[in-house]
């Protein structure tokens, strides 16, 4: 795990090695371990390392044998130690033990198609001093980051932005079309980001970059299935997704220094450390994170987990942290990211961190095998669509219904076909004027005519890539196309590596996710009504069946009370600065954290995008 930083562009003489070093080392979280530079006259690349394999000699910047190629990597092959014997069995030859070279050698023999070999989450990039020529890949579900910038014939990338916008002729200038899309779900989805010219690669793309041409391409190597096209009976999927759960989670044990796993004491983690314990004969280390507010507290289930299992347990109790430690979190992200989850799990990181250097964790067990309570809900919505009669008479209808009478919402509702309906689900604030929780109402009418681009359409338009789907089938494949990569695996990357850690997904082995994926759902979900079907039989016999049998419970942060309480001034404040900024509208804002603080309404979710905002703009705007 580390981070990687380059600086590609005929005017390679904007850069010196000085300024190129202190913008990698605006990283030094992501490796504290070692740090290196290397450069010729067209190309700097930078990594900041977290030793995890050949802890000695996987140092990068890495040059090959011949010189002509030099990688910078982020992330871990998990199959490199078997791609290792293929190739040296055509010639190979190596010099270290590291994950770091097995991609160098395998890009010399197979090209661009390598990534099509790397079981793994990596983002590297590749400097061909012959061809003069950058390749660069993200792996296949977006674990990792790359960020990129394209402009004034200079390309730059990084894992996180913060090292891109310090490097020449970056101007910090907000994208309002991702800005919108950060009100609409709390994240902004790749290839968009919150600053204009920057770019993110999407999960299973590679780029070229040629400086002579001041050319770039963008390609796809790799698609998440969106259809069904396995025929095989339940038992037969429940020992194939047992045996590649196993495979995987084998796999991500693989380092040269200790590995332990979080622990929530729910179905996911709890099967990731039962295997991890069937699969070592060493301590298991877990880690688990509970609230001194006892209505947030479930630290109980996680001992009760470890005890079962044995492993050695450690837990945090957390109250509300210090706001200075709140907008270190917050500002790690380099772009608003409103997951309340995002501090405990800092938290949870740092913890793991002082006892290990990598854990396993169960994210993407709910998007793959249906664990949101949306996906049943929301499935109603794709079948139940307005006919086309009949849909601008409820709009019609919704748009001139009287303010102090209920109803307004159902009945535009009901004028949105399916995936119309789904899209306004997922969203915080619609983007649709029509609606009493559309942004339009809490912006500035100057912002507004920014604003370009539709956000409900960015989830139309994934539901629809999967229409030969059954409706489950279709939003399972929407989760794992946008909340999963763009959200949930965007926090668990920047909090782990805030706190130096490697953070490792069983449950994400690309093998794993095709096989699943292209199960029929009638296999997956045989049942309306029960979450994680397929999941839960396989876990039979491997973790107590009191896991098994209990209710989702999600990663649930006692934000709004902190807000009202000891964060109280601190919110205020920055709600102040927002509303004083022309961007947001001051009544509206003012009445919601007025009718929050009383108790009239909970408006956590709203005011905590509001305020997010409000401090990333505080640090990378107000210069």
């Amino acid at each position: 795990m580390c981070g990687i930083a380059g600086y590609i562009s005929i005017k390679s003489n904007l850069i010196t090695d000085q300024s190129f070093g202190e913008s990698l080392d605006m990283m030094a979280h992501r490796g504290p371990d070692a740090r290196g530079v290397w450069s010729d006259d067209l190309a700097y690349l930078g990594n900041r390392r977290l030793s995890i394999i050949d802890l000695s000699g996987g140092n990068q910047p890495m040059e090959d044998e011949t010189k002509r190629y030099v990688i910078t990597f982020n992330g871990a092959i998990y199959n490199f130690k078997e791609l290792r014997t293929e190739l040296e069995s055509q010639g190979a030859k190596f010099h270290t033990r590291s994950d770091t070279e097995v991609i160098l050698e395998s890009f010399k023999l197979f090209g661009f198609s390598c990534v099509n070999k790397f079981n793994g989450m990596f983002a590297f990039a590749i400097w061909d001093r012959k061809k003069q020529t950058l390749f660069a890949a993200r792996d296949r579900i977006g674990v990792k980051p790359f960020y990129f910038s394209h402009r004034n014939s200079q390309f730059t990338f990084a894992s996180e932005i913060k090292s891109i916008i310090s490097m020449p002729a970056q101007e910090q200038k907000l994208d309002w079309n991702g800005f919108a899309y950060y009100l609409s779900f709390g994240y902004i989805p790749s290839p968009h980001s919150i600053f204009e010219n920057m770019r993110k690669l999407l999960p299973g793309q590679f780029l070229t970059y040629s400086p002579q041409l001041d050319k770039l391409h963008i390609e796809t190597y790799w698609s998440l299935p969106s259809t069904s096209d396995h025929e095989c009976t339940k038992e037969e999927a429940e020992a194939e997704v047992l045996e590649k759960l196993t495979s995987a989670t084998r796999l991500r044990m693989v380092g040269d220094v200790p590995v332990g796993t979080f622990l929530s004491g729910g179905l996911d983690s709890s099967v990731t450390t039962a295997l991890m314990c069937c699969l070592t004969n060493e301590e298991v280390h877990t880690f688990s994170i509970g609230f001194q507010d006892k209505g947030f507290d479930e630290s109980s289930y996680a001992r009760q987990v470890s005890q079962e299992l044995g492993t050695v347990h450690h837990e945090l109790s957390l109250d509300a942290p210090d706001t200075g430690t709140l907008e270190r979190i917050i500002c790690q992200f380099d772009e608003p990211l409103s997951d309340r989850a995002a501090v405990p799990t800092y938290f949870l990181s740092k913890l793991a961190a002082e006892h290990v250097k990598v854990a396993l964790s169960g994210d993407g067990a709910d998007e793959l095998f249906g664990g949101y309570d949306r996906f049943f809900s929301g499935s109603r919505y794709l079948s139940d669509s307005s006919s086309p009669i009949m849909s601008p008479i409820w709009r019609f209808m919704g748009q001139h219904w009287p303010n102090q009478m209920r109803g307004r919402s159902r009945l535009l509702l009901k004028s949105l076909d399916g995936a119309q309906r789904y899209s306004f689900y997922t969203q915080r604030y619609t983007d649709d004027p029509a609606f009493s929780n559309s942004y339009m109402r809490v912006l500035n009418p100057s912002v507004q005519e920014k604003i370009e681009v539709s956000t409900r359409e960015y989830m139309e338009k994934i539901i629809e890539e999967a229409s030969g789907n059954t409706s489950l089938g279709q939003l399972m494949f929407a989760d794992m196309r946008s909340y999963l990569p763009e959200q949930c695996l965007v926090k668990v990357d920047r909090t782990s590596m805030l706190a130096s850690l490697e953070v490792r997904n069983p449950f994400l082995d690309y093998n794993l996710v095709d096989y699943v994926m292209g199960l029929p759902t009638s296999i997956r979900l045989p049942s309306s009504n029960k979450r994680k079907e397929l999941l839960k039989d396989i876990s039979v016999g491997i973790i107590p069946a009191s896991v098994i049998n209990r209710p989702k419970q999600g990663f649930n942060v006692p934000i709004g009370d902190w807000m009202r309480g000891p964060w109280h001034d601190w919110v205020s404040d920055v709600l102040n600065y927002v509303t004083h900024s022309d961007i947001f509208e001051s009544s509206p804002v003012e009445k919601m954290w007025q009718e929050h603080v009383q108790r009239k309404r909970d408006w956590t979710q709203l005011l905590w995008m509001i305020i997010v905002f409000g401090v990333w703009q505080q640090r990378y705007l107000a210069r």
